[in-house]
């Protein structure tokens, strides 16, 4: 008994789905027979304008972001090298040290010798890492200052071509509106031609007529 109601309940499923991602959002409703009716409110195909729109601003600003990823690639990289170079530095600095104090305690046996070849060799050290930092803040500024120009040299085209579409659109309006104009002037113009051929017209069949009734009286 209940697989026979549920064939009889198969047989009446009415499938009017208007889905096309084939997602599981369908509105289901029973009717009075128990068939099953599908009503799909999901319709992508209203949607096509949205979607247009969308896609015509991420092709305007598609520069832009491929620009900030190689920035940002940039930066990445130049954070990498200036984080090898500090720990290149630093652990040649201890290298240093620790060779100088053995030498220096093995060859002269003073710890105010080896103290002061200490002194000079960290002094030594610290200034090749300020000219490290110097260089890599001198590319830092570079670089930052050569995204600050892309940006707004991509920024300046982006509102260049949003100005020349919109006196674009203007211009090809104002045309639309000028040979709609013409054409009323071409109508108004036929319809005045046809006027004053009526008045013609009818002008000539009543002077006809008065000459021929003055004709017919004069002979009478």
């Amino acid at each position: 008994m209940i697989m026979h109601d549920f064939v009889d309940d198969v047989d009446k499923v009415d499938y009017n789905s208007h889905d096309d991602d084939n997602d599981d959002d369908d509105n289901i409703d029973y009717d009075d027979g128990g068939g099953i009716h599908y009503h799909d409110a999901d319709d992508d195909n209203n949607d096509n304008g949205i979607m247009m729109m969308i896609m015509d601003e991420y092709d305007k600003f598609i520069v832009v972001v491929v620009v900030v990823k190689v920035v940002a690639v940039v930066v990445v990289v130049e954070v990498v090298v200036v984080v090898v170079v500090v720990v290149v530095v630093v652990v040649v600095v201890v290298v240093v040290v620790v060779v100088v104090v053995v030498v220096v305690v093995v060859v002269e046996g003073s710890i105010v010798v080896v103290l002061e070849v200490v002194v000079k060799v960290v002094v030594v050290e610290v200034l090749l890492l300020l000219v490290v930092v110097v260089v890599v803040v001198e590319k830092v500024v570079v670089v930052v200052a050569v995204v600050v120009v892309v940006v707004v040299v991509v920024v300046v085209v982006v509102v260049v071509v949003v100005v020349v579409v919109v006196v674009v659109e203007v211009v090809v309006v104002v045309a639309v509106v000028v040979v709609e104009a013409a054409v009323v002037v071409v109508v108004v113009v036929e319809v005045v031609v046809v006027v004053v051929v009526v008045v013609v017209v009818v002008v000539v069949v009543v002077v006809v007529v008065v000459q021929q009734q003055q004709q017919q009286q004069q002979q009478q």
